[in-house]
């Protein structure tokens, strides 16, 4: 069975799932009695392809006693739907399908705590965590929790200081200054929501959930390490780009601002309060391919082994980094004679897949080397840009 699933079949799974789920395990004690645990807190879920990183930091009180275990539910539309169990020492669990980390299903988290001790052993469920939605070709999910001490303290998705990836391109680093009298903090970097009109949100979605008394004279500062593939990008706040600089420096003002780095690989937000981020691209104006290569249906004719000048233009200078990963690839199609043909009227000696950017004209030009071996075979040439756009070209070689 294929690990992406409509929702409305994942709901069928789910339904059977439950009719198994022991109704003890889904019962809530109304009151907290003697010797019990208090519950979790900062549950927290995020979300990659097809998989849930879930975290909370044990409770407050522990009823006197240690804690033993931690039962997680997973609930779908506010019903609890599959119950487990893992030991006392760990704060955090990798979810796959069957814990109901299935894509485009959206799901929250309870947790509760048990000692052994009480009667009963578990104490209350947890705040639900937010809700998450896997989906098919996110980054694997990352999460950070700590509990900020008077003096101020930072969380942050990079404790071994390695930086982002291709893989993992946005890291989070959070830090609530000690005027804001310390709390709990906790970072989620989940799959992204969809991006406003002309923009497309790379990476993941950072959910930044504080309990710190923060305000524009003692603000949350964040800083977002992205992949050098994402630059030149915007930062955005609950769906719109942030784009002041902080005047005065070190205040958030306006709230969020902007505190150094803006559009490079390590931007500094002030922010009165905790919110939802995500880093975005502007979309791409792609106009076609240019001279000496025509467009799709045309069929392009060229010598095997030859080296091709793609030229192209975005609507702007977006950098060299503008390809997605794995692009430019090509893949043998059929020879259509009905297809018109156009021979390629020029070619160039230059190293293979270099993309260059000429701001006289605006355009990109990629130097594409054919293969020999494609002689008396037609092929399709794709290229595909991070926003996802897509565009291809035919060739028939000699």
């Amino acid at each position: 069975m294929a690990r992406s699933v409509t929702c409305a079949f994942a709901r069928t799974i789910i339904v059977a799932i439950s009719l198994i789920v022991p109704m003890a395990l889904l019962s809530v004690p109304t009151a907290r009695a003697a010797g019990t645990p208090g519950p979790p807190t900062n549950v927290t879920a995020a979300a990659g392809d097809g998989v849930v990183l879930l975290s909370w930091l044990p409770p407050a009180d522990d009823g006197g006693f240690p804690i033993t275990e931690y039962n997680y539910s997973a609930l779908v539309d506010g019903v609890v739907l599959y119950t487990a169990a893992v030991a006392g020492t760990q704060t955090s669990v990798t979810l796959g399908y069957q814990q109901l980390a299935i894509n485009d299903l959206t799901v929250s988290y309870t947790v509760r705590a048990w000692n052994d001790v009480g009667s009963p052993p578990y104490g209350p469920d947890s705040e639900p965590s937010a809700p998450v939605t896997p989906r098919v070709g996110a980054p694997l999910p990352q999460t950070a929790l700590t509990a900020i001490p008077p003096g101020g303290g930072s969380a942050t998705t990079d404790p071994g200081a390695t930086g982002p990836t291709a893989s993992d391109p946005v890291t989070t680093a959070v830090t609530v200054p000690p005027t804001a009298g310390g709390g709990t903090l906790s970072i989620a970097e989940s799959t992204p929501s969809e991006a406003p009109t002309g923009f497309v949100f790379l990476g993941q979605e950072i959910v930044i959930v504080s309990s710190a008394a923060t305000d524009a004279l003692n603000p949350l500062q964040i800083v977002f390490r992205v992949d050098p593939s994402l630059v030149p990008a915007t930062v955005f706040r609950n769906g719109a780009p942030v784009e002041a600089a902080c005047d005065p420096v070190g205040t958030a003002t306006p709230s969020p601002c902007i505190a150094a780095g803006a559009g490079t690989t390590e931007v500094t937000v002030l922010t009165a309060s905790a919110s939802v981020w995500n880093v975005g691209l502007a979309t791409y104006a792609f106009d076609g391919f240019f001279s000496p290569v025509d467009n799709a249906p045309v069929a392009n004719g060229t010598k095997a082994g030859s080296v091709i000048p793609i030229r192209f233009g975005l609507g702007r200078d977006g950098g060299l980094g503008v390809l997605a990963t794995g692009y430019p690839l090509t893949r043998r199609v059929s020879c259509d004679p009905t297809v018109p043909f156009d021979s390629v009227e020029e070619t160039v000696i230059g190293s293979p897949n270099m993309l260059t950017y000429s701001p006289g004209t605006g355009r990109y030009q990629l130097t594409w080397k054919t293969d020999r071996v494609w002689a008396g075979t037609c092929r399709d040439f794709v290229i595909k840009f991070r926003d996802g756009t897509e565009a291809q070209a035919v060739f028939r070689f000699r």
